[in-house]
């Protein structure tokens, strides 16, 4: 791979944007190609995928094609581009992301406009939120940002995602309350109206066909579960739950697609009511949400 600020007839954004996508055809599906590139540009450039257009016989400095060699040889290591540029998106706001957090994903927006949703619909508004494995803080974050009336308390295990969780609060000039605790042993004298945890749940053995650029980069510890307890995280919130939710109050968590039935009978058994299951856009069970009675 020849590097953009060797090639000096490389000077357009049009130029750059077809040869940015073209040197990643080999590693990304074509959707991907377009979208890390934007993204590229976003970072650099600050454009809007609408400026690539309007601004495409633009000319490039050498320290701009500089920059998109840097970026690439760090894609063609198999980085994720959100660790590459140190953010990523989620629900309106530009997070930090590091190895030390899960990179936010549309599944996990789709659960909080769950939640956004019902709060709205509701007759009488939740005073406290726990999020449970906050990692990037982005949950508690979109939901303070929506609510800011509302208490948002957030814990995590590892200090290093608090870490991260605590300057993205900063940025978003949010009050968060982040504490270090694990979710598998709950310490807290609170009694919230709403529990939301996105835990850990991809089996050991679902490891093997997953992508590397997941495997390879982002956190394990924030990932996987043993396949001869793959409930150990809803189990233990979910009993957690049952003796210090407020009444009436609800639990959501993020699932995977395979446990659904599961995570519902285990609820079912715990009292829990309205127990539903809720399918993400390309229609897989993702998420789950029960009532304490």
């Amino acid at each position: 791979m020849q590097p953009f600020s060797q090639l000096y007839i490389v000077e357009t954004v049009g130029d750059v944007y077809s040869r940015f996508r073209s040197q990643l055809s080999k590693s990304y599906e074509p959707n991907e190609e377009e979208q890390i590139t934007v993204l590229a540009f976003e970072h650099v450039m600050n454009y809007r995928r609408i400026d690539l257009s309007l601004n495409k016989n633009e000319k490039l400095d050498e320290n701009h094609l500089k920059s998109f060699d840097k970026i690439l040889t760090a894609l063609n290591t198999g980085k994720p581009i959100q660790y590459v540029l140190g953010n990523s998106w989620f629900y309106g706001m530009n997070l930090m992301v590091n190895k030390h957090v899960l990179i936010p994903r549309q599944e996990t927006e789709e659960l909080v406009d769950w939640i956004v949703k019902d709060i709205k619909a509701s007759l009488q508004k939740p005073s406290t939120i726990l999020d449970i494995c906050t990692g990037s803080g982005c949950i508690a974050l979109a939901l303070k940002k929506e609510f800011p009336e509302i208490k948002v308390i957030a814990i995590d295990n590892s200090e290093k995602a608090l870490e991260v969780a605590r300057y993205n609060a900063i940025k978003e000039n949010l009050e968060i309350k982040f504490i270090q605790m694990d979710a598998l042993n709950i310490n807290l004298d609170i009694h919230p109206d709403i529990i939301v945890s996105n835990p850990p749940y991809v089996l050991n053995s679902e490891k093997e066909g997953m992508d590397q650029r997941v495997t390879e980069y982002e956190p394990s510890s924030a990932l996987f579960v043993p396949d001869d307890d793959s409930l150990i995280f809803y189990r233990n919130i979910a009993e957690w739950g049952n003796k210090f939710l407020l009444p009436g109050g609800n639990i959501y968590f993020e699932i995977n697609e395979k446990m659904g039935k599961a995570i519902s009978e285990l609820h079912s058994q715990l009292g829990y009511l309205e127990l539903i299951i809720k399918k993400d856009l390309p229609g897989k069970d993702r998420m789950f949400r029960a009532l304490k009675t």
